[in-house]
């Protein structure tokens, strides 16, 4: 039988990308009225967990509570002190993170799925029955101020925040800074009151995923389920307006490197649900997304001027901003800012080609496809699905919509959204 010899000096083909299904999130209401988005996909028995508070809106002092509060769950309840819960959960081999960030709070682990029932307890008893030690509590004000007072050190840290309060303004939510006093001076008082606000008895959403099997909705059922879930939280509504842009450079004298934070808000009324949006976000990629996007290949290829830059479209609950970000020697931080300046104005002033608008096309196509290869990932899309309240079928129909997009689309963009504005920031 004649076998057929491949020729490795012709590279395959390349083929079109269509529109495909996402695996569709099952959704149940427990017997507390928490709703259960449950994704039932994988071959491993491994299964995840999110479970998202409404904690948004918290500005100055408040985000510093916000943040023990949400980490002092995992320090001890009234039946396992902070070392026997910890250490219950490592004998699971399950791993548990809790974080609090600008408009929610989560807790969410990962388990094998023979070990979700008692993970399912363990965190209904977390909820339900925190200890907030005041010893546990010092421990871990004593760690969060160590790591603000090292992240302080680092010009990046520094440009973000100064960046932050600079578009949003220092008593805005999304501008307001954890500082390192805000932590060492909140009470065991102040976290139990954050506790009583937004956890107890307080309503929240459930993002499952992995191999998962019909009889677990009773298993949430009967352990998240049963927890009180009374009135909700009020949700925080943006109030800020458009500051005027600034430009800010702080010195740092012993920094080898400055730190650049170029940006500004980009007023999109829906967000995400914006029809804009999708345009929008692939000229970012363009100008600094991936490796061979415009900045990468002038200020790093071209003109070696960094490591490293990167454009982003950040996409809140309340606001959207573009931020450009890169380190560089401090003696060239001038030419920097004004190269980047330079590729910014060049989407303004001439239409991206037909081949690079391909080429984008394609990177953001693949990378989209190679983003949900796990129950656990596509889980994370439709968090982001409720979490901007978008239709079901966006990622449905995400392939299609980027085939729409044509390279005068994006000059209108770059017109209508990257004219003017432009905060600079640099530290070093």
């Amino acid at each position: 039988m004649e076998q057929t010899v491949i020729d490795r000096s012709v590279a395959p083909p390349i083929c079109p990308i269509g529109d495909f299904p996402l695996v569709l999130p099952q959704n149940f209401t427990l017997p507390n009225n928490t709703v259960l988005h449950l994704i039932s996909a994988g071959k491993q028995p491994v299964v995840n967990v999110q479970l998202n508070f409404n904690t948004s809106g918290q500005t100055g002092k408040q985000r510093a509570v916000a943040l023990l509060a949400n980490k002092m769950l995992a320090e001890g309840t009234r039946q396992h002190p902070a070392t026997s819960l910890m250490a219950a959960i490592d004998q699971l081999g399950a791993f548990i993170e809790l974080s609090a960030g600008f408009d929610q709070s989560e807790i969410e682990f990962y388990c094998l799925h023979k070990h979700l029932h008692t993970m399912l307890v363990l965190i209904r008893e977390m909820l339900a029955e925190p200890d907030f030690s005041e010893k546990q509590l010092e421990k871990l004000k004593t760690v969060t101020a160590q790591n603000i007072r090292i992240n302080l050190e680092k010009t990046a840290t520094v440009a973000s925040n100064l960046f932050r309060q600079s578009i949003f303004g220092a008593e805005h939510p999304y501008g307001s800074i954890i500082t390192e006093e805000h932590i060492t001076t909140t009470s065991l008082q102040e976290v139990q009151q954050f506790y009583q606000q937004y956890y107890a008895e307080k309503p929240f959403e459930i993002i499952a995923a992995g191999q998962y099997q019909p009889p677990d909705v009773q298993l949430f059922a009967d352990t998240l389920g049963t927890l009180p879930a009374l009135a909700a939280t009020p949700a925080y509504v943006s109030r800020h307006v458009n500051k005027p842009s600034v430009i800010i450079h702080q010195t740092k004298e012993n920094a080898v490197q400055s730190s650049i934070r170029i940006g500004k808000i980009i007023d999109l009324q829906q967000g995400k649900n914006s029809k804009d949006y999708l345009v929008l976000n692939l000229l970012v990629e363009a100008l600094g997304g991936y490796f061979g996007s415009r900045l990468m290949q002038n200020i790093r290829e071209k003109k070696g001027l960094t490591y490293g830059i990167y454009a982003n479209l950040v996409t809140l609950q309340q606001a959207t901003y573009l931020v450009i970000g890169a380190d560089v020697k401090k003696q060239l931080r001038e030419l920097a800012i004004e190269e980047i300046q330079k590729e910014i104005d060049s989407l303004i002033q001439q239409p991206i080609s037909h081949d690079e608008l391909e080429r984008v096309r394609s990177y953001m196509q693949g990378t989209f496809i190679s983003s949900i290869n796990t129950a656990f990932a596509i889980a994370n899309r439709y968090k982001g699905i409720y979490y901007h309240q978008l239709p079901e079928d966006y990622y449905h129909r995400y392939v299609s919509s980027l085939n729409q997009i044509t390279t005068e689309d994006l000059l209108q963009s770059a017109e209508k959204y990257l004219q003017t504005g432009f905060s600079v920031i640099s530290v070093g």
